[in-house]
């Protein structure tokens, strides 16, 4: 896909989003936002995946900041994964696709949803794959504010000792959470710093920018033995400006006018 390609894509993926989200009037808006040109790329373009999960050998996809799950749930609507019917049950009672990744779903790897869990599971796989003699990679994504959790740090420990270098993690720093900045909770002018102390190979980007998000997967790393991680720097609620950098919408469902300002930004 070319750049023009990838914009619409991550359009369409955003009005899917926002629909759902209006429809449960449940939260997480935000937070999806922030991620999707990072996962569009990833899935339409970069991972050698298997949504049937069949072949052991796939590159895997892990979503460590499982509150965004709607926006794995768009995609595979988009790539005929899941149904009309599943996509417009998302967050409602009674269905199987909650606000958390359920990995009941076809395409989905692994299920998650307390934070910090998701880069131990990644080791692990990419552990696994690498002990077996697979070409592929485990790519997971995490929030930046779940890089709070002390379970982070020991699988960031772990992973440079095990070179592991068919892992890749990539922090969503959208710079908001839960209750505010992140900034507020930990000091994160030494982020990047940190991640090179436990031995990584660390690269800083623009999340929204395709020619960006691909050089950091393809280029040689410094230290071609160790895992990757990607520090992308994003905005909270991307694409539609009165959500954007607004901590609020961590928790707001939409109202029936801002969806169709939504809508209207998106066309």
């Amino acid at each position: 896909m070319d750049i023009i390609k990838f914009k619409e894509k991550c359009r369409d993926i955003r009005r899917i989003i926002i629909k759902s989200k209006h429809r449960s009037k449940s939260a997480h808006l935000g937070s999806a936002f922030s991620a999707v040109e990072l996962l569009v790329y990833l899935y339409y373009d970069h991972l050698n995946l298997d949504l049937t999960k069949k072949k052991p050998d796939r590159d895997y996809f892990i979503l460590s900041k499982a509150h965004s799950s709607i926006l794995i749930y768009a995609i595979l609507f988009d790539k005929g994964i899941i149904s009309k019917k599943e996509i417009e049950e998302v967050d409602v009672d009674g269905s199987y696709l909650g606000d958390h990744i359920n990995s009941q779903v076809e395409g989905v790897e692994y299920s998650l949803g307390s934070l910090g869990h998701g880069l131990s599971v990644a080791s692990g796989i990419a552990l696994s794959s690498k002990m077996n003699g697979f070409n592929n990679k485990t790519i997971v994504l995490l929030g930046d504010g779940e890089c709070n959790e002390g379970m982070i740090w020991e699988a960031a420990s772990f992973a440079p000792v095990q070179k592991l270098k068919n892992l890749i993690a990539i922090i969503d720093y959208n710079k908001l959470q839960g209750f505010g900045r992140t900034s507020d909770f930990s000091d994160m002018t030494q982020f990047s710093l940190r991640w090179k102390s436990f031995g990584w190979n660390v690269r800083e980007i623009d999340g929204h920018n395709f020619d960006e998000i691909k050089s950091a997967l393809n280029e040689i790393r410094e230290n071609p033995d160790k895992p990757l991680v990607i520090i992308a720097h994003t905005v909270k609620g991307k694409g539609v400006g009165f959500i954007e950098d607004k901590l609020e919408w961590h928790y707001k469902s939409l109202n029936d006018e801002q969806l169709q300002r939504a809508l209207d930004e998106l066309k």
